[in-house]
Order: C-alpha cells, then structure tokens, then sequence
C-alpha cells in the first residue's frame, strides 16, 4: 500500500479533503520519527510498536573466504498488536 492510497482512505473515511488527510499522515510519521530519534519506542493502539533496537557486530564472510566486520548499529523494528483472530 503507498502513502496515496493511505491518505485516500483517511480522506473518504474522515470526509477531510485529501490535502489536509495528506497533512494529518505526515504528521503522525513526524512524531514518530521524533520518539524514534530521541532512542524511545512508540506504541499506536490496535496497530503496533515501533522501536529503536541495538543491532550486534557481526562477523561475515564473503565468497572470497573475507571476513568482513559489521559494526552494531540501530535499527527500527515494528511489531504488530492487531488482533489477527478478529
């Protein structure tokens, strides 16, 4: 699904116009950005949590026989809350 299709829905669902649906969207991905930035995780009801995780160093080798040495690093991980059973 892209971002078009979301705020299309938010529009006829809401009876905003698109323009302002298409704000409304941002701005929810802005403050999730802004808690993700600040290292804490953000939860929206009936849909999810998105939270920042410490990825590791990792050991990899490639097909010449190279070890190459992944630094850790952050990453954003989602995990679902919807009720699959309903």
């Amino acid at each position: 699904m892209l971002k078009q299709d979301l705020v299309k829905t938010i529009s006829k669902e809401s009876k905003l116009k698109r323009k302002k649906s298409s704000k409304v969207f941002d701005l929810v991905f802005e403050m999730i950005a802004k808690d993700l930035k600040k290292k804490r995780s953000t939860n929206i009801e009936n849909f999810g949590e998105f939270r920042i995780v410490r990825q590791k160093m990792k050991i990899e080798s490639n097909k010449n026989n190279q070890l190459s040495i992944i630094p850790p690093k952050d990453i954003i991980e989602f995990k679902t809350n919807i009720d699959k059973s309903e």
